[in-house]
C-alpha cells in the first residue's frame, strides 16, 4: 500500500480509522525513494509537530532509533516545544543490555536528567502516579514477530493504564522482521496467558507492533472497560512479504540474545527449549543457533532422522560450553559444563523452526526418557500457549496432530486480524 503512495508530497492525515484507533500520516511528508522509513523517521520528517507543546512519556529502549541510528532521545530532547516528562523501559532495560528475566531498576538517565521508570521490575504496568502530568504516551520499540517476546506485553500494559485515565497513546510503527505473511503455531489458550504471551494469537502472528496495538485496543484485550485513544504513525515503503534487517546501518539487536535476523527466525521456534532442561545456546555467542545438553549424544538423534536437514533446519553436530556472559546471559543452563548437541542453520526460508522443534523434542524424549525433562514450573505451557505440547510428548502421541491443528488456528487468526492490517 505505502510502497507507491509516498513518492510525492501528501496532504492528508488519517488514512485508516477504527472506533478508537487510527493510522496517521503527518501532512507534507516528502519521501522520494523506496527505502523503508519507520514511524520515528516519519515523525522526524514532520519536525515532531505531533509532540509539540505536550508533556510526553516515552516507552523506549536502545532500538528507538531512526534510519541513521540516531536515538529518539537525541532527536527530541533538544526541541524546546517538546517536554519529555518520563521515560519507561521494558525488559532488558533502556540500553538493552540486561539478561532475560533480569530485574530492571528505575532511576535518572545520566545524559538527559530525565526520570526513567522500569516496566520490568516491581511493576510491569505503570501506575497512575507514574502517568501524572503526562499528556501523551509515545511507544517506539522494535518487536521481532514472536508471541513470546515481551515487548508486546509491555505495550498491552501501556494501553491498559492509559485507557483507564484517558491519556492518548502514539505508536511509532516498525516492520515485523520475519515479514507480515507467515502465521504459524497454535493460538494461545487464555488460561495460559502470561507475560511471555498474553493474547489469543499464534506464536508467529505476522503483524507489525502497530497493527497488533490496534487489534489489542479494538478488541479490548488490554482493558475490558475502555479503549485507549490510539494513533499509529505507520512505516512507509515496507510490504508484508519483505523481511526487515534493520535500518540503514543494519541489524540492531532488539535484545541481548538476538544478534541477527537468522537468530530471530530460529528464536521463533527454539525459544520453546526454555521450557525444558535442554540448553538453547544461551551463554554462547550463538544463542538459539546451538542446542544440547551434557547427557545428549547427537548421533542418537541423527539416526532417527532421514537426513541432517529437518523442516528446513540444517543440524551440524557440535559441542559447546555455556558461560556467564555479562550484558548477554548471566545465568545460562549448564554453566561451565560441556554440552553435546547441534549448531543450526536455516537452509529453507519457506519453512519456520516450529515444526523442527517439536519433532526434536519428541525424538529426544523417546531416546532419553530419564534425562529429558520439562521444567517443573511447566513454563513450556506458557510458551506454547497450552499444555498440549507437553502432554503430547510425555504421552508419546503423534506430534503432527498438533501441526494439523495449527492450520485451523492459522485460518481463524488470519480472518480475525485482516481488519486491523495496515500494510499490503
Amino acid at each position: 500500500m505505502y510502497k507507491f503512495l509516498f513518492l510525492f508530497n501528501v496532504f492528508f492525515t488519517f488514512v485508516f480509522c477504527w472506533e478508537s484507533s487510527k493510522v496517521y500520516i503527518p501532512k507534507q511528508i516528502k519521501i522520494n525513494d523506496m527505502n523503508v522509513y519507520s514511524g520515528l523517521d516519519i515523525l522526524q520528517h514532520s519536525n515532531f509537530n505531533f509532540l509539540k507543546n505536550k508533556n510526553i512519556g516515552l516507552v523506549i529502549n536502545h532500538t528507538s532509533v531512526n534510519r541513521q541510528n540516531s536515538h529518539i532521545l537525541d532527536l527530541i530532547n533538544p526541541i524546546n516545544e517538546v517536554n519529555i516528562k518520563k521515560i519507561f523501559t521494558p525488559e532488558h532495560g533502556l540500553k538493552g543490555k540486561l539478561s532475560a528475566g533480569e530485574y530492571v531498576n528505575s532511576g535518572i538517565d545520566k545524559l538527559t536528567g530525565i526520570e526513567f521508570i522500569s516496566l520490568y521490575g516491581k511493576n510491569k504496568k505503570p501506575t497512575s502516579n507514574d502517568l501524572n502530568d503526562i499528556d501523551l504516551m509515545v511507544f517506539d520499540i522494535q518487536d521481532i514477530g514472536s508471541r513470546y517476546y515481551t515487548y508486546v506485553s509491555t505495550l498491552t500494559y501501556i494501553l491498559d493504564a492509559c485507557a483507564d485515565i484517558n491519556i492518548p497513546v502514539l505508536i511509532l510503527d516498525r516492520p515485523n522482521p520475519l515479514n507480515g505473511i507467515i502465521i504459524d503455531g497454535p493460538i494461545l489458550n487464555e488460561e495460559f496467558s502470561s507475560f511471555v504471551g498474553m493474547h489469543h494469537i499464534p506464536i508467529l502472528h505476522g503483524m507489525s507492533i502497530g497493527e497488533l496495538a490496534i487489534m489489542i485496543n479494538e478488541l479490548q484485550w488490554a482493558n475490558k472497560k475502555f479503549r485507549a485513544e490510539l494513533t499509529v504513525i505507520p512505516v512507509i515503503n515496507w510490504q508484508r512479504n519483505e523481511e526487515y534487517n534493520g535500518q540503514i546501518k543494519g541489524w540492531l539487536s532488539p535484545s541481548p540474545n538476538i544478534p541477527d535476523l537468522e537468530t530471530a527466525k530460529l528464536y521463533s521456534g527454539f525459544c520453546l527449549l526454555e521450557g525444558t532442561n535442554l540448553s538453547e545456546g544461551r551463554g554462547t555467542l550463538n544463542p538459539f543457533k546451538y542446542f544440547g545438553a551434557p547427557w545428549l549424544n547427537p548421533d542418537s538423534i541423527l539416526v532417527n532422522l532421514d537426513s541432517n536437514i529437518l523442516h528446513g533446519i540444517k543440524l551440524e553436530k557440535t559441542k559447546f560450553t555455556p558461560i556467564s556472559i555479562p550484558e548477554m546471559s548471566k545465568w545460562p543452563k549448564y554453566e561451565n559444563k560441556i554440552c553435546y548437541g547441534f549448531k543450526m542453520e536455516i537452509v529453507n526460508k519457506k519453512n519456520n523452526p516450529l515444526k523442527a522443534v517439536i519433532k526434536l523434542l519428541s525424538i529426544i524424549n523417546n531416546i532419553y526418557p530419564h534425562n529429558f525433562k520439562f521444567l517443573d514450573t511447566n513454563f513450556i505451557d506458557k510458551l506454547y500457549g497450552s499444555d498440549k505440547l507437553r502432554k503430547t510428548i510425555i504421552e508419546k502421541k503423534d506430534i503432527y496432530s498438533l501441526v494439523n491443528s495449527w492450520n485451523s488456528d492459522k485460518q481463524t487468526f488470519n480472518k480475525q486480524r485482516s481488519k486491523y492490517l495496515i500494510y499490503n
